[in-house]
């Protein structure tokens, strides 16, 4: 029950028309499978971040979805190396060629609570992805929900943080 799901559409002859549909077989209630999705050329990217992993509830994880030559679509689990409990890893996915970066607002940093880390991911020469870097803010607070939303596109990255605040009152950045 709503553990969620996700559809592919390609434009074909002007027309788009289903082609997969997406879910984790292995998905749990509440999970948000598909809360975020990106696509880039064959490959896509689709958050779940309340899904339940060795680091706790609502931990998350997000799915690459990769079209193979035979027209399969195959689904790879990417997470953190130091996913813990309601990080909510995958609340907000984006992808630009071979580089994902992954949002987990809720994770906790030393700058305190629900401060937020965004992760990058790399694919390397065998097309495996790799976890090359995480992002968290220098002057970040509790509740700054660093990573609530992102895009990259080549070598530029944005990151908000809804919460942040400058001004004395929660304005968002």
């Amino acid at each position: 029950k709503y553990s969620g799901a996700a559809w592919i559409y390609e434009k074909k002859d002007y027309v788009w028309q289903l082609t997969q549909l997406l879910f984790d077989s292995d998905g749990a209630e509440d999970d948000n499978f598909g809360l975020s999705v990106a696509v880039c050329g064959q490959n896509a990217v689709v958050g779940v971040p309340k899904k339940d992993t060795n680091g706790g509830i609502d931990a998350g994880v997000a799915f690459v979805i990769e079209k193979k030559d035979n027209e399969i679509w195959n689904m790879i689990q990417l997470s953190a190396f130091d996913g813990s409990q309601r990080d909510l890893f995958g609340f907000s996915v984006s992808m630009s060629k071979n580089c994902i970066i992954v949002g987990a607002p809720g994770k906790n940093t030393s700058n305190g609570d629900i401060a937020g880390v965004v992760f990058i991911f790399e694919r390397d020469e065998s097309d495996a992805w790799y976890q090359k870097t995480s992002l968290r803010l220098l002057d970040g607070d509790r509740g700054d929900y660093f990573g609530n939303s992102v895009s990259i596109c080549g070598n530029h990255a944005i990151i908000g943080a809804r919460f942040k605040d400058f001004s004395g009152d929660v304005t968002g950045a």
